[in-house]
């Protein structure tokens, strides 16, 4: 069985300063100092991946890639006193602002749950605010979670897995949050971004593209 590694805000915070020294060029120290974990996670992901070649296409996950829409990356305007708080401890948020950035969201709830998988560790994953997913969420690249968004399936992330103050951070016998690190609202305003890193216009027409992807 899979050891999980869940990190609150506070934990993180005592983790990132005590590895900041080994951070280097890597922009995650935090992954680097979990990579047994980091490969667990990617075996799952690989596992879930393989799904595709059932012949029932119900349980086929969806690709976030190519399901989703391109935003801008949200790693490129963060606060600067959060920013500097991360690369202390060895997120450098600088670095990642260079991924690629896909946006995801809605209803995945139901009859239309499906398993989301982002299988690229060069683009970060954005869930948007009032997302509601029944089925797991799986990313090798960071992910940044929205608003109020609900991720009752679990979160399976491979790199930083970042919440806003409103999100559901779900962790129990049955519903698993993994992230390294996951970052959660706590004590320290230094690790929070508030609810969302974009305007309203920006989170509007991700959205509205996102919708009229799908129903084509």
């Amino acid at each position: 069985m899979l050891k999980t590694k869940i990190l609150t805000t506070a934990v993180c915070s005592l983790l990132l300063a005590a590895i900041a020294t080994q951070a280097g060029a890597s922009p995650n120290a935090v992954q680097d100092k979990h990579r047994d974990l980091a490969a667990a996670i990617q075996r799952i992901i690989l596992q879930q991946q393989s799904l595709k070649k059932l012949d029932n296409t119900y349980f086929h996950p969806i690709d976030a890639i190519k399901y989703g829409v391109q935003i801008r990356n949200p790693f490129n305007k963060i606060p600067a006193n959060v920013a500097e708080a991360m690369l202390t401890g060895g997120l450098n948020l600088k670095a990642m602002a260079r991924y690629r950035a896909i946006y995801v969201g809605g209803m995945l709830a139901g009859a239309s749950a499906r398993k989301l998988i982002n299988s690229d560790p060069g683009t970060v994953l954005v869930i948007g605010n009032g997302t509601i997913a029944h089925d797991p969420v799986y990313s090798r690249g960071p992910v940044v979670i929205l608003g109020n968004a609900q991720l009752t399936g679990g979160m399976y992330g491979e790199n930083l897995v970042w919440y806003s103050d409103d999100a559901a951070f779900i962790n129990d016998d049955y519903t698993k949050h993994i992230g390294l690190p996951a970052v959660i609202p706590g004590n320290n305003p230094n690790h929070s971004f508030g609810t969302t890193l974009y305007s309203p216009q920006e989170e509007k027409a991700a959205a509205d593209a996102l919708s009229k992807k799908v129903k084509q």
